[in-house]
């Protein structure tokens, strides 16, 4: 079976990307507000590069933890996570915070949370200076 209902009645998906020692396929970050941000924390916090996962895509599990912003991301098989319909913690996330996941706004939760890490968008320092 390629996935599991979970107790949230979401998918937890198995076909998992194989990993070599030191790496993770399944890992805890801090949800970012942008996929593209998820993905590159949950790469190196799995030991990963990009480029030795072609074919697979980071799901977000259905934990989302609204007091600390964190949430369990699988590396599965990108043909899996595009068959299943399904919601994961980025629809958690978004109904939690009323922002729409990849939005400035979503981004802007993230920080104003404390969650986020790298880089802080332009428009955020531009704002913050003219506050601060």
């Amino acid at each position: 079976m390629e996935a599991s209902i979970t107790r949230n009645r979401f998918y937890r998906f198995s076909r998992l990307c194989p990993v070599k020692e030191g790496q993770k396929n399944i890992v805890q970050i801090t949800m970012q507000g942008t996929r593209s941000r998820d993905f590159a924390a949950a790469f190196k916090a799995a030991g990963i590069k990009k480029k030795d996962a072609v074919g697979y895509t980071w799901h977000h599990v259905d934990d989302f933890d609204p007091k600390t912003g964190k949430t369990t991301m699988q590396l599965i098989k990108t043909e899996t996570h595009e068959a299943i319909r399904h919601k994961g913690s980025v629809s958690q996330f978004g109904a939690h915070s009323g922002t729409k996941y990849g939005s400035p706004q979503a981004v802007d939760y993230s920080y104003t949370q404390g969650w986020l890490t790298g880089r802080v968008p332009k428009r955020l320092k531009e704002l913050i200076s003219k506050f601060c």
